[in-house]
């Protein structure tokens, strides 16, 4: 590395970027972020709120790292609908009501209930993000990258996508013609990814760069589960040939800064998601700093990639279970007379959607959290100011309460009759109250097109015995990924 490298967040000339310098930054930052969940009040928070014991300094840390899916949902049965989890210096406190939940998240002023507040001098190095804004500065924020997620300017990029899966996707031909067992989340991200980045850069990816940036955005989402006790701590040293959060971070925010600098000198305007992000402009007609740009940038493309690759996983995992949902599904899919999907089909795409959305039900999450701004109370229980409180997704989706026969993989769950007679805030994959996902309606475009053209084309036969496991990243992924053939149709 060359003294006139550049720092990847800001772009500019950074004389003293030297390797062990960039592990020590980068490993600082990561122990500041880890912080947000220390920081809160110790073991003050009401102890007459139910929850498990726990070990001394470390609570249940080691069991949330292991499994936070099934110990989560197991102590929301044992526990009820507000429960303390000790995990090291403090206690989380979890829900599982709906009600409760639209309490603690739906607070648009977030004078209860908000983001953490990160420490000063790691939001100075790494920049505010819009998952990081509060108030008026997040809705001006907000408004300005909503046309980038808008349904006209989805449906007009809805055809370069399903051109570039549709390219991709043809690899698959050697797979099925040999009956090779392949890694079914592996070759969907390979499909999904360069599709993702055609339309978010109008750039092109090579296989290399495909894996490059796969890796690169799994371990930083890895690294940001592990803050909140929900997996172990990444990898922190260069050390050859294995995964590092200090060399994936920023060599992701390094191509971005890249990606940034190259669109600022092109004078051709270009229709994708980028040209939308460098020309937002503040109110006062100022553009959002470069680091928070690459904060967003980076946000977006996990969003827009991760998440689907990760359901569109769970889901081919988890139809077989259910002979008649897939068959409906393969019905509804051949239904489109073997055209190629695109934006003005996804209103006949209903079921593939109930499918979707009963894979997230099933995939599940151990918690959303925010932080008590103020001492507040919760059920009855006081709330200190500072306390973590976490909505578990996983209990809300298999709660008996609001779902008949929750185990089982069945869309009929999301029938219009059925959605209508539970409360909005049970079902929340993508958040609820002011910051719900604002690419949730991407995620749906992207996985319903991707479903459409895969089922057009081929059957996928699970391994036998094989059973998905979780795999906690943000978005949750499989353990081990989907091993399966497929066959053409």
């Amino acid at each position: 590395m060359t003294a006139a490298a550049s720092c990847p967040w800001t772009g500019h000339p950074n004389p003293d970027d030297q390797a062990i310098r960039l592990t020590t930054h980068t490993s600082r930052d990561f122990f500041r972020f880890t912080r947000v969940p220390l920081a809160t009040i110790g073991r003050s928070v009401d102890q007459s709120i139910p929850g498990p014991l726990g070990l001394p300094v470390v609570g249940v840390a080691p069991q949330l790292m292991r499994d936070p899916f099934t110990y989560l949902h197991d102590a929301s049965k044992k526990y009820g609908d507000v429960f303390r989890i000790p995990v090291p210096l403090h206690d989380l406190v979890v829900v599982t009501h709906p009600d409760l939940v639209r309490e603690v998240f739906h607070d648009r002023g977030a004078t209860r209930y908000g983001l953490y507040d990160l420490p000063k001098s790691l939001e100075k190095r790494v920049g505010r993000g819009l998952p990081m804004l509060e108030g008026e500065e997040y809705t001006q924020r907000r408004n300005l990258y909503s046309p980038m997620f808008g349904k006209r300017f989805l449906a007009r990029l809805a055809d370069d996508f399903v051109d570039e899966m549709d390219r991709r996707l043809q690899s698959w031909d050697a797979a099925a013609a040999s009956g090779t067992t392949i890694d079914l989340e592996r070759e969907i991200g390979k499909i999904l990814l360069p599709a993702f980045m055609r339309n978010m850069f109008s750039m092109a990816l090579t296989d290399e760069e495909i894996e490059i940036y796969d890796r690169d955005l799994r371990e930083i989402l890895a690294a940001v589960a592990s803050a909140f006790w929900c997996r172990k701590p990444p990898n922190l040293m260069p050390i050859p040939g294995a995964p590092n959060l200090v060399r994936s971070s920023r060599r992701m925010a390094r191509t971005i800064n890249d990606i940034l600098d190259a669109r600022a000198g092109e004078l051709q305007r270009r229709d994708d998601l980028l040209q939308i992000l460098v020309e937002a402009r503040l109110p006062d007609g100022s553009q959002v700093d470069r680091k928070a740009r690459v904060v967003d940038t980076m946000g977006i493309m996990m969003a827009g990639y991760d998440t689907v690759v990760a359901v569109l996983a769970w889901m081919f995992s988890l139809l077989p279970t259910n002979p008649c949902a897939q068959q409906q599904l393969y019905d509804e899919v051949d239904a489109l007379g073997g055209v190629m999907p695109s934006a003005e089909h996804l209103d006949r795409l209903s079921w593939a959607r109930q499918c979707f959305d009963e894979t997230q039900r099933i995939q599940g999450h151990p918690f959303n959290v925010r932080w008590s701004k103020t001492d507040n109370e919760l059920a009855g229980f006081r709330i200190p100011k500072g306390t973590m409180v976490g909505a578990c997704m996983t209990a809300l989706n298999r709660d008996p309460r609001w779902w008949a026969q929750p185990d089982v993989y069945d869309p009929k769950h999301f029938d219009k009759e059925q959605v209508s007679g539970r409360p909005n805030t049970v079902f929340i994959p993508f958040g609820t109250g002011p910051h719900q996902c604002i690419g949730m309606a991407m995620a749906y475009q992207n996985g319903l097109l991707l479903t459409a053209l895969i089922l057009q084309r081929y059957r996928i036969q699970l391994k036998p015995g094989w059973t998905p496991r979780h795999k906690m990243t943000m978005s949750v992924t499989i353990k081990g990924g989907v091993p399966c053939t497929i066959s053409r149709r």
